[in-house]
């Protein structure tokens, strides 16, 4: 069995006016062999006989499974979330030198990453520890000062329900109020709630109630509202924050995840289960395009867009596309018609994307690496060895 499937890496894509594209050996397109996966010129044969030559260059390895990279705002670093099966933690990224220069560890995390609006505290989603009152997951407070983390929360906000009912997610500090917005998706069918910190006392203000499994959070650009993506509602929860109520939930595709907001107004929600970013007018609250993310027009579902980033000075969407490995490149200047201009190669299993250096230099988290090694401890193993080099 693929080892590979447990240990990543993260990819950085540095380009201008074109998109690179890798040189590999042709290959013959048939009925599957006996052939085991193996690397080739530019990339790697996967296990399941597909072949990923990514773009750019590798610039660190974090723990499997990246699901948020969130640049800092003093343009100091980058900051990867993992959560995948491996353990869990954030993973520091100097974007000058483009290496990892801190690693820290975390009992749990899952997705959820937001900066205080002074960009001198990090807020990190604990996920989901279950087993009880001693392993419960809070979201995690950590001081950042110039490129480098805090090597250990200064702080946390706790709910008060048991462990095994709570799975945080999605985060975002409100701009100008002591307010921080915590996604708990909850552990099963039922509907959640979006949790509200006070930031300074850390204390539970209130519960608002939307709809299944919320995801990801995003404020408007005024922060009046609060946009909720429920992925197994397939819908987004419109939240008034003044009132701290939900004003409207809105239909999108299947199981909509990452969020982000255009300066015009916009709202691009990414919708892994139907291959399509549906966008929303912000004012308006209706859904005002469906942008498909696949390769060729009449590709079934599967292409599963679960990243988003936007370029705001070129009005370019990139949209990762973690089952095709690669990052869709959307012209949205248009408001009335968005068109794909192309894709990029990437590793295997994008799922974070985040931009520096002025819109030049695309970050992609590759959540299952670049390769595919063995298990050493044997296909039944269940805690995997050492990762042995490629």
């Amino acid at each position: 069995m693929a080892r590979k499937l447990l240990a990543w890496s993260a990819l950085v894509l540095t380009f201008a006016a074109s998109l690179a594209t890798a040189q590999t050996a042709p290959r013959n397109i048939g009925p599957a062999t006996q052939v085991q996966p193996h690397p080739v010129t530019g990339g790697f044969e996967l296990p399941n006989g597909w072949r990923i030559t990514p773009a750019g260059r590798s610039v660190g390895t974090t723990g499997d499974m990246v699901l948020k990279i969130l640049p800092a705002p003093d343009g100091k670093a980058l900051i990867a979330d993992h959560a995948g099966y491996l353990p869990h933690g954030l993973t520091v990224i100097d974007p000058v030198s483009r290496k990892v220069v801190q690693e820290i560890k975390l009992r749990s995390s899952w997705l959820g990453l937001s900066w205080s609006p002074d960009g001198k505290a990090l807020y990190v989603s604990g996920g989901n520890a279950s087993g009880g009152v001693a392993a419960r997951a809070p979201v995690y407070v950590f001081a950042y000062a110039n490129g480098r983390l805090s090597s250990e929360p200064v702080g946390q906000f706790d709910e008060t329900r048991p462990a095994d009912q709570v799975w945080w997610s999605g985060i975002a500090q409100h701009p100008t109020k002591p307010v921080l917005y915590a996604a708990n998706r909850g552990v099963d069918e039922h509907p959640t709630y979006v949790a509200v910190f006070d930031v300074k006392t850390h204390a539970l203000l209130s519960r608002i109630p939307v709809e299944i499994s919320p995801y990801e959070l995003v404020l408007s650009k005024d922060a009046s509202r609060l946009f909720v993506s429920n992925w197994s509602s397939g819908s987004v929860s419109v939240i008034d924050t003044n009132s701290n109520k939900v004003i409207a939930n809105l239909r999108v595709g299947a199981n909509p995840n990452d969020m982000t907001l255009a300066s015009d107004g916009r709202l691009f929600v990414a919708c892994s289960a139907d291959n399509t970013v549906h966008v929303i007018d912000t004012k308006t609250l209706r859904v005002v395009e469906r942008l498909s993310t696949t390769l060729t027009p009449l590709a079934p579902e599967g292409a599963t867009p679960d990243a988003l980033r936007i370029d705001q000075k070129r009005n370019i969407l990139y949209v990762a596309n973690a089952d095709n490995n690669d990052v869709a490149v959307i012209d949205i200047k248009n408001r009335a018609h968005s068109e794909v201009m192309g894709f990029i190669p990437t590793g295997w299993y994008p799922s974070a994307l985040a931009l520096s250096d002025g819109g030049t230099a695309l970050y992609v988290g590759a959540g299952k690496g670049e390769a595919a090694y063995p298990d050493s401890k044997g296909p039944h193993s269940p805690l995997p060895g050492e990762v042995p080099s490629p």
